[in-house]
């Protein structure tokens, strides 16, 4: 099969490369090689006999995201509808989209709402072309980007550097932790599976307490640790996904790594 994939450098993007290359042939589409999916003619050019798109390009920061709203809408909703537009040009027979758990109840940052609007833009388009949405989680794993500010890596440095971590609020808010080679399985059933009505949550469906996030991460470390309460930031109290979706697709919940398993995996 021919795959093109956009945002290939990225986390997710890398780790699908590495593994769908080895039955397929993937075109990695990044703006880190040069190619840009506002450039519609080297995007066409690259479109060429391709099966399936994974559209993965987007920026991903909900904290950077108020510092540059318009970057994310047009990044995230206007680049969505450039590459559906090319593959729709190129016949491509499906688009499968990365969308976020950010969408869920009402978006709390410009990322959030930019992939509400991303996720429109595809609905309107699945009668043209065979699409499914989904809406990964918090995926971690080796090889993520710190930078970002995501709670395990920040928990890790704290309590390796100086015994103390920071959390916003009392802890007791929730995420669901999936580990990144979960994720990458996911979307190889993906090329092939039949579309699904709705957009498909891509998580463990287990919610997991910051505070307990923390002890895990305590005992990878192998060190004692304080924490640091800070003011709460306004974001989403509990998080979990449904997997609802993935069971109508025949994907067993057991498939999913155990967060502490995952975290030594990444960590070590």
């Amino acid at each position: 099969m021919k795959i093109l994939i956009t945002g290939s450098k990225g986390f997710v993007g890398t780790n699908l490369s590495r593994l769908l290359s080895k039955k397929n042939e993937v075109i990695e589409y990044d703006i880190k090689n040069g190619r840009d999916i506002f450039d519609t003619k080297l995007l066409n050019s690259n479109l060429k006999n391709v099966e399936v798109v994974i559209h993965l390009a987007a920026y991903v920061s909900g904290n950077e995201s108020w510092e540059k709203p318009l970057d994310y809408f047009m990044n995230n909703g206007i680049g969505t509808f450039k590459v559906i537009e090319a593959a729709i040009k190129n016949k491509v027979k499906r688009i499968i989209i990365f969308s976020s758990a950010a969408v869920y109840g009402k978006p709390l940052t410009p990322y959030g709402a930019s992939k509400v609007f991303a996720e429109a833009i595809s609905n309107s388009y699945k009668d043209r072309i065979e699409t499914i949405v989904l809406r990964p989680f918090n995926i971690y794993g080796k090889g993520q980007n710190p930078a970002y500010g995501y709670a395990i890596h920040n928990f890790y440095k704290g309590i390796k550097n100086d015994g103390e971590i920071e959390i916003y609020g009392d802890g007791n808010q929730t995420r669901d932790f999936v580990y990144i080679d979960d994720v990458v399985k996911i979307v190889e059933i993906m090329l092939t599976a039949r579309v699904p009505a709705q957009p498909v949550d891509v998580g463990t469906g287990k919610e997991v307490k910051i505070l307990n996030l923390a002890e895990y991460i305590g005992k990878v470390a192998d060190k004692p640790y304080k924490i640091k309460f800070l003011e709460p930031r306004n974001e989403i109290i509990r998080s979990k996904a449904s997997t609802i979706e993935l069971k109508r697709l025949g994907i067993d919940a057991r498939i999913f790594q155990p967060l502490r398993n995952g975290l030594k995996m990444t960590l070590t």
